[in-house]
């Protein structure tokens, strides 16, 4: 049958989100403080993480490669290593931010560092091995001017991604976070969205060729409105972005002329105009508003404070008149800017005065003519409990080395403000994922995304993995004979085989996101038979999908030889057949009843791996049928066409609705 264009979802029923994310950034540069407030990798605690950021990797202009920030990230035996992936020293410019002491001091006075920084964050892995590492590419002090020359041109971006994956894999990170500070005006915007785009499809086609587990993509990214619509083009990175690490602080600081909180997380009664928009349920609400999925959305919290000089000493609330920054912290020595454990030794050693704000939910210190606006253990939890509350993916924490990770100065344990972070989501039910529908058209730059009506639907546990590449592929009038999108079809399935099947008593696959499927390491049991269930209204060309994988006879996707039964028609004949080898002269006709096959994919590391595929016939009156034979394992691969429009919707619709309903008879 012709087929021009069309939507492809595999539906993995029952799939939630286990955990909140708990995102930490770890600051190479924190090594260089003083006394106990110097941090390492060796202070981390990788139990309370669930990714963990690396800041910050730097951009090479010239050889279009991440470079380092630091001399101990790596150290020059890891990089002139034989199995370096570039071969060359070169691809590694040493160098450093900070410009402190030579590369011996370092070693001497850090013992552990006989390794860098990048493997000693990794090795984190071994007492976490669900813990994701990415390296976070850019901050503040990489000027926009570097993301403009090397992402602008086309080439220049090919290039530099390419090279992302080879250092990314040689260091062994799980992912890469952009974070460009910022995008502010529209060619800015076009370049972060082709970034991410191509950054995205690199990815997926990289795990497809090397049989590896995607690499993660996310962004730490503005939270204030107006910056927000003019740097981003939020619906279209929403779709590519795999997290969005929400900056949701330095709302206020020494640069206004009053004194404002950090991070609030509402806004005061007082504020008005764009005042409103200074509050991070503003943020959210903004990036909401404009289309990301809120299970891709993580709260920033700040572990620091920003701090003011007051004008007049007794004038001490939020709002007050101020003139410039606040002095100096004792071991972060930035003016305007004070660690949570600093702040915890000037109302504990100096006698500061504490404050609550019941309007914005934090807390505010003062003496003389110092004041600060910070989060203590109260306000995390609070805003913890809104992550919940609004349905986000978790939290980030900026940064680790602002916490109280001794806990020698606010006598409350180590890491207090992320350990409420931590224990407060683990208490809570985990973010559901709304269903999102991941639209093809023969336009290879139309491609959109969007949500079922809220009215329509009820299904948030339903996760769905769509086809890579999606705006890259050109349909053929006959749809069968593809060989393009058979490609993409089976690549899919690829990414799911990349581990061998393996379920949880009481749980499922660990997680799902769109492209990838990555599973649990604890497990109790591998499988190596699944059913693959075709499902979709009458002519919409499930068979056409089907044959594509069926007839797929070299390397190691193969099928099997007998044990097919179908049965077909065409007006008042009918043909039934017991061999594998269909004539494809009866490809365009519709399935009767249901047609079932074996499809056999063999891996070397695991075996062979059976699909049994059943192709049912199309359901317009008898939608539920298929749920009879459903199955913990089983895969739906539900089809229609995108000219159907919202007839296509409501149909496949009423059978995720079966999905869901019938899947705790069988779990």
């Amino acid at each position: 049958m012709d087929l021009y264009e069309y939507i492809l979802l595999l539906i993995l029923p029952q799939l939630t989100v286990e955990e909140y994310v708990v995102g930490c950034y770890f600051t190479n540069w924190a090594q260089h403080r003083q006394q106990n407030a110097q941090f390492l990798p060796r202070h981390i605690d990788p139990k309370l993480c669930t990714h963990l950021y690396f800041a910050f990797a730097d951009i090479d202009i010239k050889l279009k490669i991440p470079t380092t920030f630091e001399k101990n990230d790596i150290l020059p035996t890891e990089a002139l290593s034989p199995h370096h992936s570039f071969q060359q020293s070169i691809d590694y410019q040493i160098k450093s931010m900070m410009g402190s002491g030579d590369l011996t001091t370092v070693a001497l006075s850090h013992p552990q560092q006989k390794i860098g920084l990048y493997e000693q964050v990794n090795r984190l892995k071994h007492d976490n091995p669900q813990m994701k590492t990415l390296l976070s590419l850019g901050g503040a002090s990489v000027n926009g001017t570097k993301f403009r020359l090397v992402f602008g041109n086309a080439n220049n971006r090919k290039d530099f991604i390419r090279n992302t994956v080879k250092f990314l894999r040689k260091h062994k990170f799980d992912g890469l976070d952009l974070d460009w500070e910022f995008p502010e005006n529209e060619n800015d915007k076009k370049i972060f969205s082709e970034l991410v785009k191509d950054y995205r499809r690199e990815f997926q086609n990289e795990a497809f060729v090397t049989n590896r587990v995607r690499l993660l993509l996310t962004a730490a990214v503005q939270a204030y409105k107006p910056k927000i619509e003019a740097g981003y083009n939020v619906a279209l990175i929403g779709q590519y972005l795999d997290l969005i690490n929400l900056m949701a602080y330095d709302y206020h600081g020494a640069w206004d002329p009053q004194t404002g909180h950090n991070s609030p997380l509402f806004s005061r009664k007082e504020q008005r105009n764009n005042e409103l928009l200074l509050n991070q349920k503003a943020s959210i609400d903004t990036w909401l508003e404009y289309g990301v999925p809120s299970n891709k959305l993580v709260l920033g919290m700040p572990m620091y404070g920003r701090t003011f000089r007051l004008r007049n000493k007794k004038n001490t609330q939020i709002n007050s008149a101020a003139k410039g920054a606040g002095k100096k912290g004792k071991y972060t020595l930035s003016d305007g800017f004070l660690a949570y454990y600093e702040i915890c030794d000037l109302i504990a050693n100096q006698k500061w005065k504490n404050e609550w704000s019941s309007d914005q939910e934090i807390p505010y210190a003062y003496k003389d003519d110092q004041w600060v606006g910070y989060d203590n253990v109260e306000s995390i939890r609070k805003k913890s409990l809104y992550v919940a509350e609004r349905n986000l993916a978790g939290a980030m924490v900026w940064s680790l080395d602002l916490d109280d990770f001794t806990g020698e100065f606010c006598k409350a344990g180590k890491y207090p403000l992320l350990t409420t972070i931590k224990k407060t989501l683990d208490t809570l039910q985990p973010p559901t994922t709304p269903i999102r529908i991941q639209k093809m058209t023969t336009e290879a730059s139309s491609i959109a995304t969007s949500d079922f009506p809220s009215s329509r639907h009820t299904l948030n546990q339903a996760r769905l993995a769509t086809l890579p590449d999606l705006s890259a592929v050109k349909l053929s009038s006959k749809l069968f004979s593809n060989n393009e999108l058979r490609a993409l079809i089976r690549s899919n399935l690829n990414l799911i085989l990349s581990l061998p099947f393996r379920l949880l008593i009481g749980g499922d696959l660990r997680d799902i996101s769109i492209n990838c499927c990555v599973l649990t390491d604890v497990c109790t049991k591998t499988y190596n038979k699944m059913k693959l269930m075709f499902v979709g209204i009458q002519a919409v060309g499930k068979t056409s999908l089907l044959n594509c994988l069926r007839r797929e006879g070299t390397g190691s996707y193969q099928r099997q030889t007998n044990k097919t039964w179908s049965s077909r028609q065409n007006g008042d004949r009918t043909i039934s057949s017991t061999i594998s080898n269909r004539s494809t002269k009866y490809d365009n006709l519709s399935t009767v009843g249901v047609d079932i096959s074996d499809w056999i994919i063999t891996r070397s590391q695991y075996g062979p791996v059976t699909f049994r595929t059943w192709d049912f016939s199309g359901q317009r009156e008898y939608y539920a049928t298929h749920q009879y034979f459903f199955s913990r394992r089983a895969l739906y691969l539900a089809c229609w066409k995108i000219s159907d429009d919202e007839k296509g919707i409501n149909d496949i619709h009423q059978w995720l609705i079966n999905i869901q309903v019938r899947k705790y008879s069988y779990f």
